[in-house]
């Protein structure tokens, strides 16, 4: 009610100015979505959801940098972004699991800000909210958002990059190429491939010469060195780090890493030349720093390539058959087969002016780009996810332009002015993909892999409960020694005398062989339990989930 002493207008001036409550409707559509995101995301994390084995090492290098331990806690492998943003949240949850879901909630939830800026600018406002509220029940957004791993938050900092470039290349602003260099450096610290879209920026640049004639190319040229200082000022303090670390200069062992341990698992198991170690410990390993340079092992990615004699002529035969298996398994799966017409609807229903043709051939170069580099390297359908606001920004088009199709064409058909509006259309389109999704979620929202992870948090739990001291435990997956509280080396693809003087000489408490692991160690034979080797006990077994029977031996001294 007004006070009879202020008329209307001077009482809205003194609530604008203290109160100011007034809200657009896109501030309120955004908050609202935001809102629905979090709780969906929140409330379909599974109470007993397993870790993947990818997050034991993120969070015991997040647990090094809560500790104040830094310099342990950066890897030259795992990049450390996501770690130190564990090591943050754990400050106020005091868990670091939780403290990495949590980390993962809150860039799913965030994720709808930059999509719908992104999809508004390149495709309309109409298109941005249907893209959006997708952004918001879109099964692995909703999954992934409940990961303890890089996909959540990697994907908010490519969509970032992704418009700020965008918008610096738009209007040849210096300082959102500054800004986009920044996001690209977050990126990268967060998924080293992402160093890849700066080379992508260096045909980017040039090409918006060639569609915004206005602008010169010294002033773009002065754009791309601002993002690349940007860039610089997070790449390089961890490069030098990864030098100190392995002797040599790398942008990150991860890049061709992957690419050497997916064609050589089984050689990577395989103790090094002096015994001390197996290189997939030197480098994915977080128990010994000091295993990297090792006397007279492999210290290096290189290293491994060539002791493994990597075969390149093979590798690029391959990488063909990975672009053809995302094309036709990864994509139809992240989207489905309906949203995916509707993307070729949004891209090619009416014709491209310069300008449409520049901001397609924006959007599809950061598409083939990602496609392209993971074809290259691992083909895995989580790796996909960040193209994921990419994909619905083209399908959010095709809706709103297929309803006004089908509405004038029923118009036109029956003689009748709005026989059926675009926005029923939109509307049904919506709510069928939305009640999809949302089945789709609720069966398919664990983490990959959910079984063997069970198996492995309750063989952890039960030495972490019945260890009298700090242990070092020799298993297949780290996800044991994180649950148990302890150190971990990865179990030798070697004879069993062979994996017990190695355990010896790295005084190691525990030896767990698990049955669905030994085919990457099928060197070992698991011994009966009457035929045990001296200095070897069988402490538990653990055999409730069929298939992953798990037997714990601790080593007498």
């Amino acid at each position: 009610m007004v006070p009879p002493h202020l008329n209307n207008g001077t009482f809205k001036l003194i609530l604008d100015r203290y109160i100011p409550l007034r809200f657009s409707n896109e501030k309120v559509f955004l908050f609202i979505c935001a809102v629905v995101a979090f709780l969906l995301r929140f409330f379909l994390i599974p109470q007993e959801a397993m870790l993947h084995i990818d997050s034991a090492h993120y969070l015991t290098l997040g647990g090094k940098i809560a500790n104040g331990d830094w310099l342990a806690g950066i890897h030259a492998y795992w990049p450390p972004m996501y770690p130190f943003l564990i090591a943050v949240a754990s400050i106020f949850t005091g868990d670091l699991e939780f403290a990495g879901r949590l980390v993962s909630i809150a860039a799913g939830t965030l994720l709808v800000i930059p999509v719908y800026f992104l999809i508004r600018d390149l495709q309309g406002r109409v298109p941005a909210y249907y893209g959006t509220m997708l952004t918001v029940v879109h099964p692995f957004l909703v999954v992934s958002s409940g990961w303890v791993l890089t996909e959540s938050f990697y994907t908010l900092i490519f969509t970032l990059v992704v418009f700020t470039g965008w918008k610096a290349l738009r209007g040849c602003d210096n300082r959102l190429f500054f800004v986009t260099g920044v996001l690209l450096g977050i990126a990268y610290l967060t998924k080293p491939e992402a160093i890849g879209f700066l080379a992508l920026f260096v045909v980017l640049v040039p090409a918006a010469k060639f569609f915004c004639r206005k602008f010169g190319l010294r002033s773009l040229a002065v754009g791309y060195l601002l993002l690349f200082v940007g860039f610089a000022m997070f790449c390089l303090p961890y490069v030098a780090i990864n030098h100190q670390k392995t002797g040599h200069w790398t942008f990150s062992q991860k890049l061709v890493g992957n690419i050497s341990f997916v064609e050589y698992e089984g050689s990577n198991l395989e103790l090094t030349n002096d015994g001390k170690t197996t290189r997939k410990d030197q480098v994915v390993g977080t128990y010994e720093t000091e295993n990297i340079q090792s006397e007279n092992s492999i210290s290096t990615i290189p290293g491994a390539f060539k002791e493994a004699k990597f075969d390149y002529a093979t590798f690029l035969r391959l990488a063909p058959s990975n672009l053809k298996k995302e094309v036709r398994e990864h994509i139809p799966t992240i989207l489905s087969y309906p949203l995916i017409l509707l993307v070729v609807v949004g891209i090619f229903y009416r014709p491209w002016s310069i300008f449409r043709t520049a901001k397609e051939f924006y959007l599809l170069s950061f598409f083939i780009a990602t496609l392209i580099g993971y074809a290259v390297s691992v083909v895995e359908l989580r790796y996909l996810f960040p193209i994921i606001p990419i994909l619905l920004c083209w399908a959010s088009n095709g809706i709103v332009a297929f309803s006004g199709w089908v509405s004038i064409t029923l118009s036109n058909l029956f003689r009748r002015k709005r026989i059926i509006t675009s926005v029923l259309i939109q509307l049904v389109i919506l709510i069928v993909t939305t009640g999809y999704w949302f089945a789709s979620s609720i069966s398919t929202q664990n983490e990959p892999r959910q079984l063997a992870p069970w198996s492995e948090k309750q063989i952890g739990l039960w030495i972490k409960n019945n260890k009298t001291s700090p242990s070092l435990i020799i298993a297949s997956s780290p996800l044991i020694a994180f649950h148990a509280e302890a150190k971990h080396i990865y179990l030798p693809n070697e004879e069993l005398s062979t994996v017990l003087e190695y355990a010896r000489l790295k005084e190691v408490n525990y030896l767990v062989l698990s049955t669905s692991n030994l085919k990457k160690t099928p060197k070992i034979l698991v011994p009966e339990e009457q035929y045990l080797p001296v200095g070897l006990k069988l402490v538990y077994k653990y055999g409730q989930v069929q298939d992953y029977e798990m037997s714990v031996y601790e080593l007498l001294y």
